[in-house]
């Protein structure tokens, strides 16, 4: 079973939860409360296999900055995404948790959110992408209404 975690980067308030929440979520199904891909969501040979959670909140404004803990608690998950600050931003746990993230077999993906208007509903596309990309499944629920995914070059 191949692990993917996607991390969205971003400044203190750049819009990181709302991307997430308000973007990504309805894309996979889930309400801006639910954390969890429910059984179904995503569309695989194995269903029993899949599974998935999604935190909004970044890790630095998380009262628990324990990055093997925090990590170790959703280590189960196939598909994870969470956020974070980006490096050389202080605090920033991004490397850690990139790191951390590895060492439990996660493929990392990381997809950055930047100041600018209009742009949320393409990074959450991106996240998509990510979770999609190379796994034997399907598109997840309401993602026929994905016109294109513009991605920068080095990804």
């Amino acid at each position: 079973m191949q692990k993917i975690a996607v991390i969205v980067v971003g400044s203190h308030l750049v819009g990181k939860s709302k991307t997430i929440n308000e973007f990504f979520k309805p894309m996979v199904g889930l309400s801006r409360r639910q954390q969890i891909f429910p059984r179904g969501r995503v569309m695989s040979q194995s269903l029993e296999e899949r599974n998935g959670r999604v935190l909004s909140q970044s890790l630095e404004e998380r009262d628990d900055n324990d990055v093997k803990e925090f990590v170790r608690k959703y280590a189960n998950f196939q598909y994870f995404v969470c956020a974070a600050r980006p490096d050389g931003e202080n605090p920033s746990l991004y490397k850690k948790l990139k790191a951390e993230l590895e060492s439990k077999g996660f493929k990392v993906n990381t997809v950055k959110i930047y100041k600018q208007d209009n742009h949320y509903k393409e990074k959450a596309k991106e996240i998509l992408y990510f979770l999609t990309l190379k796994t034997n499944q399907t598109i997840i629920k309401n993602a026929n209404r994905i016109k294109k995914i513009n991605f920068p070059k080095n990804i």
